[in-house]
């Protein structure tokens, strides 16, 4: 769909699967070579640090407001995210993405970092019985987190932290019939 592997024979390549860091004080994103090429951004550049504009840029315009709110819930919550969006390609078409993400602290409780991956999406990859349960789930855990039991939250990250990894694995087991 018009980006080459960067890396042949690398599962996370050619999945077009990445891992992102975004850190809050320098406003940069750290990317890896698959999400560099993705964006376009040359790898050695996606490894020092892009700046969030430019990455912002590549997102279609209808989708560029949900993803900027997503992500300031994500960090105003410290919480996980997941959530789709359209890509452009070199060639001007898009394609569906999907990040997965959480916010990290330090200890006095401010938001650091936000890291996660990102996965090309086909359109009949698509599962939007996945993406309904984990959307559930996330505010099952917000209103679990106003509970005196400090488990139960933690409980529901890692119903969710397997949802995500099922799909994954599906995601991936389609791939190789394709």
């Amino acid at each position: 769909m018009g980006h080459e592997p960067t890396r042949p024979g690398s599962a996370a390549t050619e999945a077009h699967v990445g891992f992102w860091s975004f850190d809050i004080a320098s406003g940069l994103s750290f990317v890896d070579p698959p999400i560099s090429a993705l964006f376009g951004v040359d790898p050695v550049e996606g490894a020092r640090g892009v700046a969030r504009d430019r990455l912002r840029s590549c997102i279609h315009p209808d989708d560029r407001n949900a993803a900027a709110r997503e992500m300031e819930r994500v960090l105003r919550r410290h919480d996980l995210c997941s959530w789709f969006y359209r890509l452009r390609n070199a060639d001007g078409t898009f394609d569906t993405m999907h990040a997965v993400g959480r916010c990290f602290g330090d200890m006095a409780g401010r938001p650091t970092h936000f890291s996660g991956i990102l996965m090309r999406i086909e359109q009949h990859e698509q599962h939007p019985i996945e993406s309904e349960l984990i959307d559930r789930l996330a505010s099952l855990r917000d209103l679990a987190k106003l509970t005196p039991d400090p488990m139960l939250p933690r409980l529901i990250e890692a119903v969710m932290l397997h949802v995500g990894r099922e799909l994954a694995k599906e995601l991936e087991a389609s791939r190789g019939r394709n």
